[in-house]
């Protein structure tokens, strides 16, 4: 605790130091029509009591991890894999409003087999009471592919052998890095993913596929942007609009023909239906630096809903940004957001949406400096207009990274991470974002 606490301190006053040379406003961002700037408002959220730990057993090293909000339940679902040599497996935790852990870890899919799972992600069906958790499936043999199982909202995992959601490509094509929501109106999962074909020209494209809450899929695959060869289409990310029954999907691609050579953000709507819609494409941040790690969250304000998609820009070659960017319903780039663009090191965004609140909470690894050992997770208010709530706050961490966030019933946000406090192997943990100033009780 003492540690801790004297990290916290260091984090403290280093947010001090570098804030006070102020936010940059002035990003390298070609013309987009003069969009509307972000402004502050007053309007804050503060970490809630202590970090917990969700899971960190010393023979494994805990990684990536998703979260998930039972809205029928009142608590949270989080997941991870665990990075074995040649057995990497999916577990998962059930976690209490205020923090506290339900039952103990339990996997979905483990096996002595050779095979890595990785990189899990979830998605919440209010109606079935279910979750599905998808994850990226790499077998020796037959390649990469991506697999799932549905887990009900108490915890039991409810297939007994994985979805195939892609079979294994083999030598032909390698998907990778999947990601899922569910609709709501549709009652129907939508996952996606990015897929290399190997034959040439190499292309990676991003495509989907929608499962149903039996687990059965449906459809054929859905091309959601096809690479001609060379514009590569990596790292998807979508949420799900209730107001108009549709998905935002947010993609980086890499444009070789740019110089310097750089990678922006592209977007297209899906129906709750799985259909692709018109335009194609839409894209969103075309600066004359790299923008990377696009998260999405959605909005359900009336009368149609909206969506913040947020991402990471290397500034400089010492220097990385959060920004975001707010899309209409009808997949329009209306308001630019400067989120978190001081000295500091911020990388690997997460957004989540409260509709109480109207708002968004950004989350992100923050160090004070690229050469600084030590990083933590930082937040901060985005309202629906992209206005920004005052400066951003910071939670304890020693070495936190890939934070992910959730939005409980109260207008909470509970964000997972992945750190490593105290000893060499990395483990799951969380913490409370609220607009309390007490200390919640750990029950149910």
């Amino acid at each position: 605790m003492y540690i801790r606490h004297l990290v916290s301190l260091i984090f403290a006053a280093m947010a001090i130091l570098t804030t006070m040379g102020g936010e940059r406003t002035s990003h390298s961002r070609a013309n987009f029509g003069n969009p509307t700037a972000s402004r502050v408002i007053a309007n804050t959220i503060d970490p809630v009591g202590n970090t917990f730990m969700v899971s960190n057993e010393g023979s494994l090293v805990e990684l990536s991890p998703d979260i998930a909000y039972n809205s029928m339940r009142d608590e949270y679902l989080a997941v991870w894999y665990n990075d074995r040599p040649g057995n990497d497996d999916i577990r998962a935790q059930r976690i209490a409003p205020g923090g506290g852990l339900l039952g103990g870890p339990f996997y979905i899919s483990a096996a002595g087999d050779g095979i890595d799972r990785r990189y899990p992600r979830l998605a919440y069906n209010v109606k079935s009471d279910q979750y599905l958790v998808v994850w990226e499936h790499q077998e020796v043999s037959a390649g990469y592919s991506i697999h799932g199982r549905r887990v009900s909202g108490d915890g039991q995992v409810m297939d007994a052998d994985d979805l195939i959601i892609r079979g294994a490509g083999i030598n032909l094509y390698t998907p990778s890095k999947p990601a899922v929501a569910y609709a709501y109106s549709s009652d129907k999962y939508l996952v996606v993913w990015e897929e290399t074909w190997h034959p040439l020209p190499i292309n990676t494209s991003i495509v989907g596929q929608v499962v149903l809450g039996t687990g059965a899929l449906e459809g054929n695959l859905i091309t959601i942007s096809q690479d001609p060869g060379g514009y590569f289409r990596t790292n998807p990310d979508l949420a799900y609009n209730l107001g108009r029954n549709e998905y935002l999907v947010a993609w980086e691609q890499f444009d070789p023909d740019a110089n310097p050579q750089l990678t922006d953000l592209y977007i297209r709507r899906v129906t709750g239906d799985g259909l692709a819609l018109y335009p194609v494409t839409t894209k969103i941040a075309f600066y004359t630096v790299s923008s990377t790690g696009p998260a999405v969250a959605a909005l359900p304000i009336q009368p149609d809903g909206q969506y913040l998609v947020v991402f990471e820009q290397h500034y400089s070659p010492d220097d990385w940004d959060i920004l975001g960017v707010v899309i209409s319903p009808d997949g329009a780039p209306l308001t630019y957001v400067d989120i978190a663009s001081t000295g500091a090191d911020e990388k690997k965004p997460s957004v989540s949406a409260c509709m109480r609140r109207g708002q968004y909470l950004v989350a992100w690894k923050q160090k004070p400096s690229p050469s600084f050992l030590l990083s933590n997770v930082a937040g901060r208010l985005v309202d629906a207009a992209g206005g920004l709530a005052g400066e951003p706050v910071y939670i304890t961490g020693m070495v936190a990274d890939r934070p992910q966030l959730a939005t409980g019933r109260l207008g909470d946000f509970m964000t997972v991470y992945d750190d490593t406090p105290l000893t060499p192997d990395s483990g799951i943990y969380g913490h409370l974002f609220g607009n309390r100033s007490y200390l919640p009780w750990l029950g149910k």
